[in-house]
């Protein structure tokens, strides 16, 4: 968070965009970067967390239906779980930039003339 809050200082130092500045690229690919590892972690953290959930629940009826197949078993679980894993950890994207945009529309502020005011 000290990261976020540090970026967001330089920013506001900078002032208004007038001329092209490297500075403001450097901070925007750092906050880019930066977005994109949480956005990972987040997807990679729920899906599994959610399909471990399904594979709990459909684990025994594809047992039965396939006894004796373990590679078949496999596959089985891997469809019934893969989509509900991804499905939850996209939702929790979607609400997790959704918070993003509300944060950043709220704090941007516009002049009369259309230049930012930080």
């Amino acid at each position: 968070m000290d990261l976020l809050t540090l970026l967001a200082e330089q920013a506001e130092e900078l002032g208004p965009v007038t001329v092209e500045c490297p500075e403001r690229s450097g901070l925007f690919n750092a906050a880019q970067q930066l977005g994109g590892s949480v956005g990972l972690a987040v997807l990679g953290t729920v899906s599994p967390h959610f399909a471990g959930q399904r594979n709990e629940q459909v684990i025994e009826p594809i047992t039965t239906a396939l006894p004796g197949d373990p590679g078949g078993v496999q596959r089985a679980l891997l469809q019934a779980t893969f989509t509900e894993g991804v499905t939850h950890a996209f939702l929790v994207g979607s609400f997790l930039l959704l918070i993003a945009s509300l944060i950043v529309w709220t704090n941007t502020r516009m002049g009369t003339d259309g230049t930012h005011l930080g």
